[in-house]
C-alpha cells in the first residue's frame, strides 16, 4: 500500500504499516534554531530509527551548519541504519514538522523517491493513542544495500543564487520569519547580517503550518500561486537549509515537485562580505 499524498501521510496510514518490513520509520529531530534548549523526549514510535542530520547526515568538516552530505558519506550512513535501496521510508520529528522535511529532501536529493514525512510527527502520533516504546539506541543488525545517487540539480550553490537576483525564470522564496527577513530582529547567529537575498519573497515556514499539520491543500494553493508562476522556478532559503525544507514539503505536496534549495542559505550569504543584501 502507499500513500495517496506525495509528500506526507497521516498518522492512521503510518500505523498500518508499522509491522511491514517494507517500511522503516525514521526519527529526524533537530533542537530548534533560536531555541536555548528543548524538553527532553524519551518516547518513540515502535521501531523508530534516529536520523542524525547534525552529525551523520551532514558535512562537519564544512564550516557551515547542515551542508549536504558526500554522496559516499551519505550512503554508508543510510547503510548503518538497515535501510535497503527498495525500502518505504517515513521520516517524523518531535516537533510536529520542523526538521524531518530536511531529512525527506535529503533522501529525494539523493535519488531515493520512496520517502514521506509524517503530518503531525510525534505529537500527531500520540493524539491518536497509538503505541509508544522508550527511546533505544540505533542496535541494527545488519547493514542495508541503500545506494546514494546524487542529483546537482536539487541544490542551488551561492554563485548561482547571485546570477538569479532579478531573473525571470527563478523565483527565490525565503522561510524564515518576517521579523528576520527584514532584519528587525538579529540573527540567532552572532555577528551574522540582517536582512535578505535581493530580490527574494518571504514565505515564513509556519505560514504553511497549522497546528504542526501541513495546511490543508487549498490553503496551500493560495499561498504559492502569489509567489510560483507558471514556468518559474522556485529556490527555497532559510537560515541554513533545515526550514527551507518545509516550505519545498508544502510545494511539492500540491504538485510542484521542480524545486532547489539553497543549501548554504542565509549563513552562508550573509558571511560573504561582497554579497548584496536588502533589509
Amino acid at each position: 500500500m502507499r500513500p495517496s499524498n506525495s509528500a506526507v501521510v497521516d498518522a492512521e496510514f503510518l500505523a498500518a504499516q508499522l509491522n511491514d518490513s517494507n517500511w522503516v520509520v525514521l526519527n529526524a529531530t533537530i533542537k530548534k534554531v533560536g531555541t536555548s534548549s528543548e524538553q527532553q523526549v524519551h518516547e518513540q514510535i515502535p521501531g523508530a530509527i534516529f536520523f542524525d542530520i547534525k552529525q551523520r547526515f551532514s558535512n562537519t568538516e564544512s564550516a557551515l551548519p547542515n551542508t549536504v552530505p558526500l554522496e559516499e558519506q551519505f550512503e554508508q550512513e543510510v547503510q548503518k541504519l538497515g535501510i535497503d535501496a527498495t525500502i518505504n521510508i517515513v521520516v517524523y520529528d518531535e516537533l510536529g514538522i520542523y526538521s524531518a522535511p530536511r531529512a525527506w529532501w535529503l533522501f529525494k536529493a539523493f535519488g531515493h523517491q520512496n520517502v514521506w514525512v509524517l503530518d503531525g510527527g510525534l505529537k500527531a502520533w500520540k493524539a491518536k493513542g497509538y503505541a509508544l516504546e522508550s527511546k533505544l539506541e540505533n542496535s541494527v543488525m545488519s547493514t542495508g544495500d541503500f545506494k546514494a545517487r546524487w542529483n546537482a540539480s536539487a541544490m542551488s550553490t551561492t554563485a548561482e543564487m547571485l546570477s538569479m537576483i532579478n531573473d525571470e525564470e527563478h523565483c527565490i522564496l525565503d522561510a524564515r520569519s518576517a521579523d528576520r527577513f527584514f532584519a528587525r530582529v538579529p540573527e540567532p547567529r552572532a555577528d551574522l547580517r540582517g536582512g535578505h537575498i535581493p530580490s527574494s519573497q518571504n514565505v515564513p515556514f509556519t505560514e504553511v503550518l497549522e497546528g504542526g499539520f501541513l495546511k490543508n491543500e487549498a490553503a496551500l494553493k493560495a499561498i504559492f500561486e502569489n509567489y510560483v508562476a507558471k514556468n518559474v522556478l522556485p529556490v527555497f532559503t532559510c537560515g541554513s537549509g533545515i526550514t527551507a525544507c518545509i516550505i519545498a514539503l508544502a510545494a511539492y505536496s500540491i504538485g510542484i515537485e521542480n524545486f532547489k534549495i539553497y543549501d548554504g542559505s542565509w549563513t552562508e550569504w550573509a558571511t560573504t562580505p561582497e554579497l548584496p543584501i536588502e533589509k
